[in-house]
């Protein structure tokens, strides 16, 4: 019996990998928005995780290939380090999504100390383009802007009630981040679990796949 690879084994660490860029693409705004550097550095983890993974898969599926043995040894621990990763992000994710989704006052408290402040410029252009994307305004709405330090520090009178950014002063932004992350989430979430399921099917045929003795005690088991 040898260990046959379907074509969804061969590239499902690349489809991962791109599925991880698109979402983190799609909430890079957020991310930055909420502060959430620690987000953003588990997601370009996994993407190179996965790209290793398909690399290595790749050269293992070479029959021929003299170094295969070598593959083998790494591909293993690559595979298991690799569900660990997504399980964990996973976790992560649906946590995420969960604050977004019932903490609002968690963004508001970022709008209040970062936004404007030359400190947190990553804070201040990020909402910005979430505004503009989303053609929302603050958390809640435009009042939300009379409680942060850009409102209070305006050198234009009479001051601003909300930031240029804003398309809409009635309409918060809370809703429009919500269904995005839900959605991104969502996806992130699925894909990671199924290549979770694959990589552990994947590390038991090398297994097998390698090892002389629990090959032949297998073939017995099935005899």
């Amino acid at each position: 019996m040898t260990w046959q690879l379907d074509k969804y084994v061969l590239f499902h660490p690349f489809v991962c990998a791109l599925t991880t860029s698109v979402t983190l693409i799609g909430l890079w705004d957020i991310f930055f928005a909420t502060y959430e550097d620690f987000l953003i550095s588990i997601f370009c983890l996994i993407i190179v995780v996965e790209v290793l993974v398909g690399g290595a898969i790749t050269l293992f599926l070479k029959k021929d290939s003299q170094s295969r043995d070598t593959v083998t040894f790494y591909l293993g621990p690559l595979l298991i380090c690799s569900a660990v990763i997504n399980l964990t992000s996973s976790t992560v994710m649906v946590f995420f999504v969960y604050k977004m989704n019932n903490d609002p006052h968690s963004l508001l408290e970022i709008v209040k100390l970062g936004y404007g402040s030359p400190w947190y410029n990553k804070v201040t252009e990020a909402w910005d383009r979430l505004h503009i994307s989303n053609e929302c305004c603050g958390v809640y709405g435009y009042k939300d802007w009379r409680e942060t330090d850009w409102y209070k520090h305006q050198n234009t009178y009479p001051p601003l009630r909300a930031p240029a950014s804003c398309y809409n002063n009635v309409i918060g932004c809370h809703l429009p981040i919500s269904f995005q992350t839900a959605v991104m989430g969502t996806l992130f979430s699925t894909v990671t679990f199924i290549s979770t399921i694959i990589k552990i099917r994947s590390f038991k045929n090398i297994l097998y796949e390698s090892n002389q003795r629990v090959r032949l005690e297998f073939d017995n088991l099935t005899v």
